[in-house]
């Protein structure tokens, strides 16, 4: 049962099922590395925990600040040993942007045509990923989670480009809403008939 302190086990969740795609996918691209310091680097983090900048390509996923809450459903659940339950369930919604960014240099060895068609090209994927068969089973092997949470694809992806004069970021992006369950139970003893 999904309680409201565990919306960071949730986000844990969803980072996991999409560094799992995109490393099965292209592990050189989307693998974690080690800097010239010595220091392990993530290439799929969410946006508010990494304070580095990563190597290119690299996946970025953007909470958006507000969990709304659907309405709450109350119903009571009564056992044969003389326990009554009450159960609360009230629906969660979490908006989330997920963004693939790749850089071109003409100069270098990965030109902007290059790095444009990949990150489109692996956005597109995670998008299908999530609006297909994919949002059935991300959460496979996690049996916490995954018959209590739900996702829906919110639009098409979209692009953002930034240039100087020798490079061009790449940025392809799109948003989901993750649901869940939150769910409380308050255990009452009922009062025994004396016959």
């Amino acid at each position: 049962m999904l309680k409201n302190d565990n919306i960071e086990g949730v986000k844990a969740s969803l980072l996991y099922a999409i560094k799992n795609e995109l490393t099965e996918t292209y592990p050189d691209e989307f693998g974690d590395y080690i800097s010239s310091k010595g220091n392990k680097c993530v290439k799929v983090y969410w946006a508010d925990t990494v304070r580095y900048q990563p190597r290119y390509p690299y996946c970025t996923l953007t909470p958006h600040k507000d969990i709304s809450e659907g309405l709450d459903e109350v119903y009571y659940i009564k056992k044969a040993d003389g326990l009554l339950i009450k159960r609360t369930v009230t629906r969660s919604f979490m908006p989330v942007t997920i963004e693939i960014s790749d850089m071109g240099n003409e100069n270098l060895s990965k030109s902007s045509l290059k790095a444009d068609t990949f990150a489109h090209k692996v956005s597109r994927q995670l998008r299908k990923y999530f609006n297909g068969d994919g949002k059935l089973d991300w959460f496979s092997g996690n049996e916490y989670y995954e018959r209590q949470i739900g996702i829906t694809v919110e639009n098409e992806v979209t692009s953002v480009l930034d240039w100087n004069d020798t490079d061009t970021q790449f940025r392809y992006n799109f948003d989901i809403t993750l649901g869940w369950d939150e769910i409380n139970d308050l255990l009452r003893f009922l009062q025994q008939k004396n016959v």
